[in-house]
């Protein structure tokens, strides 16, 4: 078979060099970007095109991967990492974390999405506290009913019912 040049250039190529590159198989990619096996499935096939939605997702997971070159295939697959923040702790590692390097562009999305997740978190977190108020004070009628209840068969002169 022929070298073909212009396949670096295709989606498949580039999904399949993501996979490879981290020594991810696609189901367990498609579960580290939060996206189903089928559509990672469809595009390392070349069924289907990398979205803007599912290069912003790969690259929200793995930011030393360039979104450019995941929508168009130009340029490298990594970012240049040679103005990397952080590289100058004592470690020697970066301030992101493990070995992914982010550029402050990167790190703005990073901040933007972690905001979003609080905002949920924090949405969520009334919405239950609501409903513990709601059980605690249906509770609390119904245990001022079950005791209204007994002290009312309690000073009754009629005989209990048995049960």
């Amino acid at each position: 078979m022929k070298y073909n040049e212009n396949y670096q250039q295709t989606d498949s190529y580039r999904i399949n060099a993501i996979c490879s590159h981290f020594n991810l198989k696609l189901n367990e990619f498609a579960e580290e970007i939060g996206k189903e096996y089928s559509t990672i499935r469809n595009i390392s096939s070349g069924n289907t095109p990398i979205s803007k939605f599912m290069a912003k997702a790969i690259v929200r997971r793995y930011p030393e991967i360039s979104y450019d070159w995941l929508l168009t295939g130009k340029g490298q697959m990594l970012k240049d990492t040679g103005n990397v923040i952080g590289n100058n702790n004592k470690a020697g590692g970066d301030i992101v974390g493990g070995n992914k390097t982010a550029l402050p562009s990167d790190l703005i999305e990073i901040v933007k999405s972690q905001q979003k997740v609080i905002q949920d978190l924090t949405e969520t977190n009334r919405q239950q506290s609501d409903q513990i108020g709601q059980l605690i004070k249906m509770l609390s009628q119904t245990n001022i009913q079950n005791t209204w209840t007994s002290k009312t068969k309690s000073n009754s002169c009629l005989p209990a019912s048995p049960r």
